[in-house]
């Protein structure tokens, strides 16, 4: 079966240290994969490879083993 996925980044903008607003801004940018993936037979890095392209990061960050980014999975119907 082959899906799209909507892939969401989370990210804080720092902004200049001034009392008071340590923290950053917090932004959220999703987007669906522009291909379907075939997600019940995909590798974990093929999975990983083709959210990465839905926001034009997959030239940035390498998934493997040791490296790539931190995530976390979601998807209807899930505990987590």
């Amino acid at each position: 079966m082959l899906f799209y996925v909507l892939v969401t980044i989370e990210y804080l903008e720092r902004s200049a240290p001034t009392r008071g607003n340590a923290k950053g801004k917090k932004h959220a940018v999703s987007k669906n994969t522009v291909d379907q993936i075939v997600i019940l037979s995909c590798s974990r890095v093929q999975f990983i490879t083709a959210a990465l392209a839905a926001h034009n990061l997959q030239n940035v960050y390498i998934p493997g083993p040791t490296n790539g980014p931190g995530f976390k999975i979601h998807w209807t119907g899930s505990r987590y």
